[in-house]
């Protein structure tokens, strides 16, 4: 589906492609929105550049910020942990976790494993609704 065309920009448009319509039609219909999982964090892959800004051994991961109240919290995660893997997968990149999120739904639940203060844990967050923004 086109969402926007520039007339002077020799062909150039945007559109949204047919799988994410058929995701999203249904939830527009019987919600009126949009309704994702979210996994109760903001997140950035750990480079040693931040390990070094906050004093911590770099370890290939992703490190989070948690939401105040959210699944993230109710799961036992702070802000500070790295994500080292999920769902049995290695964790490296942010494009690593998105890939894992695809075709999630509220409710499901992920498998983690955290690095924590040099010592690495296992954890179970259950995904919810993402906050209206």
């Amino acid at each position: 589906m086109n969402t926007a065309i520039i007339p002077n920009g020799q062909g150039l448009g945007f559109a949204i492609d047919a799988d994410t319509i058929r995701q999203v039609v249904p939830d527009l219909i019987k919600n009126g929105r949009v309704i994702r999982p979210s996994l109760g964090f903001i997140y950035a892959e750990f480079t040693p550049r931040l390990a070094r800004r906050f004093g911590m051994e770099y370890i290939e991961g992703i490190i989070i910020q948690t939401y105040k109240n959210s699944c993230a919290e109710e799961a036992g995660l702070t802000t500070g942990d790295i994500i080292v893997e999920a769902e049995g997968k290695s964790m490296k990149t942010s494009n690593d976790l998105q890939s894992m999120m695809k075709g999630k739904k509220i409710g499901d639940k992920v498998p983690l494993v955290v690095v924590r203060d040099g010592k690495k844990y296992k954890m179970s967050l259950t995904l919810c609704e993402l906050p209206a923004m």
